[in-house]
């Protein structure tokens, strides 16, 4: 029996950062093109009104259907990426905070560690 590609890729979203941070858009681009190339299926949201909380980040990627949510943020010199995992046998979320501070391609970087943590999960 085939099934597609596309039907076992697995759901993650992505939360738009601000477009006045270049550094959080870039990171965002790469992350977006990484997960494509690993066969995820990518959910770009805007940003929740408000903070970005665990719990509305959790119920955006509920909402999707997605088993994973990622958003950005930046404080003084750390480029953060968080990242939400749904375990679905379970029921709950755990956050991982990916922080960079002084990396030179930290976008690139960023990227490249989110999607090692999403197909570790």
């Amino acid at each position: 029996m085939l099934v597609s590609a596309t039907a076992l890729a697995q759901s993650v979203v992505l939360v738009r950062p601000p477009v006045s941070d270049k550094v959080l858009v870039e990171a965002f681009n790469r992350l977006r093109a990484e997960l494509g190339l690993q066969d995820f299926e990518v959910v770009v949201v805007e940003a929740p009104a408000g903070a970005s909380t665990p719990e509305a980040i959790d119920r955006i990627a509920q909402d999707k259907g997605a088993f994973a949510a990622i958003s950005f943020a930046r404080a003084a010199d750390t480029t953060t990426a968080d990242v939400w995992l749904a375990d679905r046998a379970t029921g709950k979320t755990t956050v991982r905070t990916l922080a960079l501070t002084g990396v030179a391609d930290a976008p690139s970087v960023l990227a490249v560690r989110a999607v090692d943590l999403l197909r570790e999960s």
